[in-house]
């Protein structure tokens, strides 16, 4: 993954995102603690990682993920306090969980998933 290029791409995602309603439904604007979190958890990624995309969601926590929306997919949302959550499709199993950004087997847990989503395109 080309570390600058994921980087401009969420302070883009961060830009478009940081006005109130950027999604005409009245949503909150994404704040610098989150922008901040996600940039803590993209610079912990290793770099021989394939490039995830970026989103915002519901909760205004900045997502990664690798694969397509409409077959398998893993997801890792990040909250200001570092707190993650992950959810996924592979195989037509469904799975989730949380941790913290600093727990040791975290980043294990992804480079795993993500092989996995990614090996299959």
């Amino acid at each position: 993954m080309d570390k600058l290029v994921v980087m401009k791409e969420l302070f883009d995602t961060y830009y478009k995102h940081s006005e109130p309603d950027w999604d005409s439904f009245g949503a909150s604007p994404v704040t610098i603690p989150n922008y901040i979190a996600a940039v803590t958890l993209l610079n912990s990624l290793p770099e021989e990682m394939p490039q995830p995309k970026i989103w915002v969601n519901c909760d205004n926590q900045f997502c990664f993920y690798w694969g397509s929306r409409d077959k398998d997919l893993f997801s890792i949302s990040i909250t200001s306090s570092l707190e993650i959550d992950c959810v996924g499709t592979c195989n037509g199993t469904t799975f989730s969980g949380n941790s913290t950004l600093n727990a040791p087997e975290f980043l294990e847990y992804v480079r795993i998933m993500v092989h996995k989503i990614t090996s299959k395109e």
